[in-house]
Parts: structure tokens; C-alpha cells; sequence
């Protein structure tokens, strides 16, 4: 990616600190960026690089794991779970 590639993604509202991490563009850091925005974590993969799993263990956010069998009901469990918890009854 382009070196001024964390000048482009400052938007209105955003701070520099935001995208710090984005400073050097790789394709490991804007993974590690997306993931410190997320709410939780479909791991649908076996062979998620260490960096990925140990940051994802460490946040302490939820975490599916995907199986092929009835994926659908536990996706949608899944998720509203995180709808549950997001709005107040």
C-alpha cells in the first residue's frame, strides 16, 4: 500500500491516534486494525496466523467458532446474542 495510506482513511471525527497502527500499511496491521473495531469474532479458519489469534484471545470479545454443521443456526445465535446484549429490553 501507498505510504500516505493512513492519511486517506482520516475521516471527519477521527483522530490520528485511531490509525497509528496504519502508519505502516501491511497487510498484518490493517487486519490488527479492523480487529481492535470489532464487536466480536467469526473464526472460520484453522490456520488464523498467531498475531491474529492471540490478539483476538487477548481483547476478550466474543468468539464463534465456524463448523460446518447447522452454521446457520449458530450464526444467527451468535449474532443475536450480540444484538441482546447491544439493546436494553
Amino acid at each position: 500500500f501507498n505510504a500516505n495510506y493512513s492519511k486517506k482513511l482520516l475521516m471527519d471525527g477521527m483522530t490520528a491516534a485511531e490509525i497509528k497502527d496504519l502508519k505502516d500499511p501491511s497487510y498484518n496491521n490493517i487486519i490488527l486494525n479492523a480487529l481492535s473495531r470489532s464487536d466480536a469474532f467469526v473464526n472460520a479458519s484453522d490456520d488464523m496466523p498467531k498475531e491474529f489469534a492471540a490478539y483476538i484471545k487477548k481483547s476478550g470479545k466474543p468468539v464463534l467458532k465456524h463448523t460446518e454443521e447447522n452454521y446457520v443456526d449458530a450464526y444467527n445465535e451468535f449474532y443475536e446474542s450480540m444484538i441482546e446484549e447491544e439493546m436494553p429490553v
